[in-house]
């Protein structure tokens, strides 16, 4: 009679420490399951629920401890593996969390919650494709949830499955077209995945179902802007109120090379928010755009006051100190700005060029390698990489840049004409192809019809060569910078607009 009654005791404990965990009275649960654990240390029900306590206060530790010890009880308890794995990722111990989750899968491979948390958390982990393999588990073991479908799109496109994201999302527009978070959640998934034209359709469904939010507004602007539509995104934001607005419409501006119109609208940002880092990044490209380095220096030391941690300011004062020459104070910048984000390939790149210019042509290698490292299909890195070899006097490795250069942009007038040179002597008809292609992508590099010049020479093609060297007469005139620097020179000032 003693043992039932302390049975019942005990199982009146846990249905009281239930029903106060439910009600939200973290107090009377705890006392409850300790009551219980005096007269019984093994009570699996009364540890689960007690660790579920100490989570929700933040006793992580404590917790994981505890969720172990029921599995050196019960080996084979679902509970105890998921919700561990649950708090293992809470902790942001994810390969633990995964593991506890992929035991308690082979538990219950069809519980959706678990499913579906399994599959989040493998796609937070850089793993999409095994994650959808659990997200579609979860689809199919119950009701299309917007989380769910949002995260099935989310994947998708982490996966490299745009197609399979759009045909996921034209599903689920059945279902959630008129939820407005939902088709703004997923504007925001295309346009940092790259589709702006899909996050623009999806953001515009969210502002018609919720046109009186300012954010969906500056959300589609932004979309507008990323896919070179400017004009869209200054009827949008046409009745700017703040410095976002400001910011946005100043950027359109200067995508459509309306200078006095941006900079006006970078004045009336700062006007209403002084400590806006953007809008003095954006500025000084304004001036770095009309040749007023002195000014976009200062406005970026403004940036990195507002804001040290942010690398972008670090590179645009780098690009106004390559302008005026200033290689190593571009470099002291650079510096700063990669030890912020070291895999900025296009800080490498410019930490590269500048070495190139004072001849340091081995250092520049190193950055210019690793740049590629980073975006291997940039032909530009690859042509000036090969620049480079030329300059150490390594012809047969700098050709194989050249000719990569060429592949990955066919119509890049400067690979053509670095090709052009090398071939000249031992090769002057091939020479001559790669100069005239040179010359017919790009009319004004005056050197390459010097260049053709003497392989329509070699070539015998005398009034071919004379044609040539007018051109190049043409052509040089008010041009006295080399080709690579101009090249440099313009790369630079297209990446000032936004």
């Amino acid at each position: 009679m003693l043992a039932t009654a302390s049975g019942q005791a005990g199982q009146s404990a846990l249905d009281n420490a239930r029903h106060a965990l439910e009600a939200g009275d973290i107090s009377e649960a705890e006392a409850e399951l300790k009551t219980v654990l005096e007269s019984d240390p093994n009570s699996v029900p009364a540890n689960l629920m007690l660790a579920q306590v100490e989570a929700s206060r933040g006793e992580i530790e404590l917790a994981i401890a505890r969720y172990s010890s029921v599995l050196k009880i019960q080996p084979k308890s679902f509970t105890a593996h998921y919700a561990l794995g649950m708090t293992y990722l809470s902790a942001h111990q994810v390969d633990a969390g995964i593991a506890e989750l992929r035991h308690a899968a082979t538990l219950n491979p069809n519980q959706p919650d678990l499913t579906y948390n399994l599959g989040v958390a493998l796609v937070d982990d850089g793993q999409p494709r095994e994650g959808l393999t659990y997200l579609n588990r979860a689809k199919a073991l119950g009701p299309n949830r917007p989380d769910l479908a949002f995260n099935l799109i989310r994947a998708q496109l982490a996966a490299g499955s745009t197609a399979a994201a759009l045909r996921e999302v034209r599903e689920d527009a059945k279902t959630f077209s008129e939820d407005a978070d939902w088709n703004a959640a997923v504007g925001r998934l295309f346009l940092n995945g790259g589709e702006p034209k899909e996050a623009i359709t999806c953001l515009t469904t969210a502002l018609h179902l919720d046109s009186e939010n300012a954010d969906r507004r500056r959300e589609l602007a932004r979309a507008y802007l990323v896919n070179g539509q400017p004009e869209l995104a200054l009827e949008v934001i046409d009745d700017p109120i703040s410095g976002e607005d400001y910011f946005l419409r100043a950027s359109a501006y200067l995508s459509q090379h309306q200078m006095p119109e941006a900079e006006q609208e970078c004045s009336r940002c700062l006007n209403v928010d002084t400590k806006q880092p953007h809008c003095f990044l954006l500025k000084a490209r304004i001036a770095q755009s009309l040749g007023r380095q002195d000014s976009a220096l200062e406005l970026l030391d403004q940036a990195t006051k507002l804001d040290p941690n942010w690398p972008d300011p670090y590179y645009g004062a780098a690009v106004s100190y390559y302008f005026e020459q200033r290689y190593a104070e571009a470099r002291q910048s650079l510096d700063r700005g990669l030890a912020l984000d070291p895999h900025s390939a296009r800080s490498l790149f410019l930490y590269g060029v500048t070495l190139v210019n004072e001849g340091r042509n081995r250092e520049a290698e190193d950055y210019l390698r690793h740049a590629i490292a980073i975006e291997p299909d940039n032909p530009r890195f690859r042509f000036h990489l090969g620049a480079a070899l030329v300059r150490d006097n390594r012809p047969g490795e700098a050709q194989k840049e050249f000719e990569k250069s060429i592949h990955l942009r066919p119509n890049y007038a400067l690979p053509h004409y670095q090709l052009g040179k090398l071939l000249l002597n031992r090769d002057p008809e091939a020479a001559a192809r790669e100069l005239e292609t040179a010359v017919r992508s790009d009319p004004s590099l005056a050197q390459a019809y010097y260049q053709l010049a003497r392989a329509y020479a070699k070539l015998g093609l005398k009034r071919e060569s004379q044609h040539a060297l007018e051109s190049f007469a043409s052509a040089k005139k008010g041009n006295t910078q080399t080709d690579q620097e101009d090249e440099v020179a313009s790369e630079m000032k297209a990446e000032l607009e936004p």
